[in-house]
């Protein structure tokens, strides 16, 4: 039989490393386990927080398309017309004093044709020569919607909605809501 006895230089070496190992720092499995659910549960919250906010703005886009019509309905049973649809002399008789409302000049076919019954334009209209961007002024100027009634970007550039459906419809397209 073989007893294994260590040498003195086996001793030597085997407490070198016991000391050694004590001293060595780290992270235990649990702690690095413990911080790992907790950055979990911080991106966990964060993607919430951003649905929340994508849901909050997919309401007020709902809400900005539901009014569109609202302010249509509610002018054309106030004034027998279309906002952003009429010539300046029917204009000055609703909204006084005269030259307070703004018609669409000049005549253009399909951005700026009066009286047609369509609300002629681009949706993204930038001045006075759309049915579409003295639209806003109209329905403004009537009690239906918040917002600048000075139709003319330079003098007013809040004139835009800048809110809800605009911005959607120019992330849809590639554009900012100001071109």
């Amino acid at each position: 039989m073989r007893c294994n006895k260590r040498s003195a230089k086996d001793n030597k070496h085997f407490e070198e490393l016991k000391i050694k190992r004590h001293n060595q720092s780290g992270f235990t499995l649990i702690e690095i386990a413990i911080v790992l659910v907790i950055i979990g549960l911080l991106i966990g919250a964060v993607l919430k927080g951003q649905e929340l906010i994508n849901s909050a703005k997919v309401k007020n886009l709902a809400n900005d398309f539901k009014n569109i019509p609202i302010y249509i309905y509610g002018y054309q049973d106030k004034f027998k017309a279309l906002p952003g649809d009429q010539f300046q002399s029917s204009l000055d008789t609703q909204f006084l004093p005269a030259n307070t409302g703004t018609a669409c000049t000049p005549f253009v076919a399909l951005r700026c044709n009066p009286n047609s019954g369509v609300i002629d334009g681009l949706w993204n209209a930038r001045d006075i020569s759309s049915e579409s961007f003295v639209f806003w002024q109209h329905v403004r100027l009537a009690g239906f919607s918040p917002g600048s009634t000075i139709a003319n970007l330079a003098a007013a550039p809040d004139y835009i909605p800048k809110r809800g459906w605009r911005q959607y419809w120019c992330k849809q397209c590639g554009t900012s809501p100001n071109h």
